[in-house]
């Protein structure tokens, strides 16, 4: 399939996975129990998680487009072609559907916000859905995510921003030492029974790379934590391997993407 033709699939599954901007934000969602993101803390070790089994592509295409900035829920997004990642968790496949991100981070730790964070979307053959999500700093000038920062779209539109050549799997880090919980999707129509992994290792961009997202989203496109309620958070991390509490003063990020064919590369935890 080439990038061209993407663009039906774009649009289902944005709408398939609640990733659009809706008339109304209100929905019976907010009264639920156990809604996204949420404030995780750091206290509840185990000695081990369900391992992740990430294969994902290192040579694929992304198609970038924007959903509504500068509204809150509204991101940068693309569609992940058939294949280009899959993720085996808790004896179930899940496949990656697009990558976007939110600025500031949606997830905080122990009470801080990080400037971003990054969401990798899959879907089971069975339409459970998982999200892997990582925090961003600032730091180092990404070069492989650069192709993406220096492209954004600047306003909503239908039409496709192409990157070739992109390695999705460079989105994932060395360690997935991770928090794991129970969840929901973060934009309308907020739907619950989402599988969340947190990953430990965060994600650099540098202060200009963030700041080409944020001029996109002023006012951010990260939704209010929500209530933990009975919910465990669980984690594998060890103590002095956690994140640093992130500066609050950093700047912010948002952004989507997504990703199609290409070789193959496997990552295991």
């Amino acid at each position: 399939m080439t990038i061209w033709h993407m663009r039906q699939e774009v649009l289902f599954v944005s709408v398939g996975l609640g990733l659009v901007i809706l008339a109304s934000h209100e929905t019976p969602a907010h009264a639920q129990l156990e809604q996204s993101p949420i404030d995780i803390r750091s206290e509840n070790k185990v000695d081990s998680l369900p391992s992740l089994n990430f294969t994902y592509s290192d040579d694929t295409e992304l198609a970038i487009i924007n959903t509504g900035s500068p509204d809150e829920f509204g991101t940068i997004e693309a569609v992940v072609e058939d294949g280009a990642g899959i993720l085996e968790f808790e004896s179930e496949e899940f496949e990656l559907k697009q990558f976007h991100f939110h600025s500031p981070s949606e997830n905080t730790l122990d009470g801080q916000a990080f400037p971003g964070e990054l969401h990798l979307v899959h879907e089971s053959d069975d339409g459970d859905l998982l999200v892997v999500a990582r925090w961003i700093e600032e730091g180092k000038f990404n070069v492989l995510l650069d192709p993406i920062f220096s492209n954004l779209p600047p306003q909503e539109t239908s039409t496709e921003i192409p990157i070739n050549n992109f390695e999705l799997s460079s989105l994932l880090p060395n360690d997935l030492s991770s928090y794991q919980f129970t969840g929901s999707l973060t934009t309308p129509p907020f739907t619950e029974g989402v599988k969340w992994v947190v990953l430990n290792e965060t994600l650099e961009l540098s202060q200009g790379q963030l700041d080409n997202f944020q001029t996109l989203f002023p006012n951010g496109n990260a939704r209010d934590v929500q209530s933990l309620n009975s919910r465990i958070v669980q984690t594998d991390i060890v103590a002095s391997s956690a994140v640093p509490e992130p500066a609050s003063t950093l700047s912010l990020i948002a952004l989507g993407v997504i990703a199609a064919g290409g070789t193959l590369k496997k990552q295991t935890a």
